[in-house]
């Protein structure tokens, strides 16, 4: 099982470090692990981006011309402004999602895609509430 170490670095006000775990079954099977921590050296108030996010994604290929994923993503909780003007703290972000591609041809495919967050309340937009369960469907034509 590889092991990636992945650091970042996007100024000297922010650090980030993340670890990736993957894993590949011969092309039928993947499964990785994400995590990444951030430090922010910052007098603001408000920090819009979270301290810790972690993702989960599987991915199964067993059925020729049949892709499908499915996943997990979390993120800390922020703070931000309410209607009042006041400083909350917001939920943290728990979202499944998964979609599934089945080509028809080299070029032409169908796909299908579910996005559901869970615990849903006040997002990170100023007090209006999440996004509901979001179901999707498509014909993909690749030129």
């Amino acid at each position: 099982m590889p092991v990636r170490f992945r650091p970042s670095y996007v100024d000297y006000k922010e650090q980030n470090v993340g670890v990736q775990l993957a894993y590949n079954h011969r092309g039928l099977f993947s499964a990785a692990l994400r995590g990444v921590y951030a430090h922010y050296t910052t007098t603001a108030t408000i920090l819009s981006r979270p301290t810790f996010t972690a993702s989960a994604l599987v991915e199964l290929n067993m059925v020729p011309n049949l892709s499908v994923r499915g996943g997990y993503e979390f993120a800390t909780a922020l703070k931000s402004y309410d209607l009042d003007g006041s400083i909350t703290r917001l939920r943290q972000l728990h979202l499944l999602h998964a979609d599934a591609v089945y080509s028809l041809t080299k070029r032409l495919s169908l796909t299908a895609e579910l996005r559901a967050p869970i615990l849903a309340g006040a997002t990170r937009w100023y007090g209006y509430t999440s996004q509901p369960m979001l179901l999707q469907g498509g014909l993909q034509f690749t030129f």
